[in-house]
């Protein structure tokens, strides 16, 4: 076996060979024989999302050497090289998910602190609407009723249409108000990562980094489909549609934006807190993805 061994080092001088490759081999050698045996998985096609994505992270041209070695004849110095190979690979796979997953755990947290403010406002506003519609029935009822019964009498009916007209006023205004209230209350954030802040081209705090793989994921064109945007201008045209952002140049436009990649600001109103909210959950799906692909690139090294 060590005889092999020195054999093959020579031929394999570019490879990194692994230890785990190399302790298999001390401890048992038929491992080699084993997977030499097994059938080659290479018969199952990657799907062009797939491919897209390992060319995102760099494992193409590796992905390629190992199709080659699979189509070869198996022997003791394809296995090898196959064995290492596929340690390669699952190394830098395994790089890609901690990096989608570090993302989507930042996102995550940016909208759970959000989450916080927005829980916060909807409890004043409800309290609120409610004060001003126990208001609003109290002058309506109440007060109506009291000026109609002083309708009744002539020495009082002045007064009772005084009072009468008083309270349908009173009413109207608190309804009014009422309706006003259920726009939400005003309130300030500070949220650690501040995500969408890269997508707008500001600046954003050390903690919303974006790795290099994922970035370049989100700015990639989707293989299928007939759309020539990446993905990230694809939700930006979503968020325009639904009258989240606005690309026109206004200073409303751009104190939006400031908002919604800031990682502190004052008074925002809750429809504010829930547009930013709805983007990083876009954000977050579009994002998750690329585990999708990821996943379909493990199955098939088996």
């Amino acid at each position: 076996m060590t005889h092999l061994r020195a054999e093959l080092l020579p031929r394999n001088a570019g490879i990194r060979h692994a230890p785990e490759v190399e302790r298999t081999m001390k401890v048992c050698p038929w491992v080699l024989l084993i997977v030499a045996l097994t059938p080659p998985a290479g018969a199952q096609l990657l799907s062009p999302e797939a491919r897209q994505t390992a060319g995102i992270i760099g494992i193409v041209s590796t992905l390629d050497q190992l199709d080659k070695l699979r189509a070869e004849p198996p022997s003791t110095e394809t296995v090898v090289h196959r064995l290492v190979l596929q340690q390669q690979i699952t190394q830098d796979l395994l790089d890609a998910v901690l990096d989608v997953d570090g993302v989507i755990a930042s996102i995550q947290r940016e909208e759970n602190q959000i989450q916080r403010v927005r829980d916060q406002l909807s409890s004043r506003r409800d309290h609120a609407v409610a004060l001003a519609t126990l208001g609003s029935t109290i002058a309506g009822s109440g007060v109506g009723i009291i000026g109609n019964s002083l309708a009744f009498s002539k020495k009082t009916a002045i007064a009772g249409n005084a009072v009468s007209v008083g309270s349908g006023v009173a009413a109207t205004v608190l309804s009014l108000f009422a309706i006003r209230l259920q726009r939400g209350g005003k309130g300030s954030i500070d949220v650690g990562p501040n995500m969408l802040a890269r997508l707008f081209d500001r600046p954003s705090e050390g903690i919303s980094q974006w790795p290099d793989d994922v970035w370049n994921f989100l700015n990639s064109v989707p293989v299928e489909g007939t759309r020539t945007q990446t993905r990230l201008e694809s939700m930006k045209e979503e968020w325009v549609m639904q009258g989240r952002i606005s690309l026109q140049t206004s200073a409303a436009s751009e104190a939006k934006i400031a908002f919604l990649t800031s990682s502190s600001a004052n008074a925002r109103r809750l429809g504010d807190l829930s547009d930013r909210s709805a983007m990083l959950a876009d954000t977050r799906a579009q994002v998750a993805r690329m585990k999708r692909d990821l996943a379909e690139l493990v199955k098939y090294l088996r």
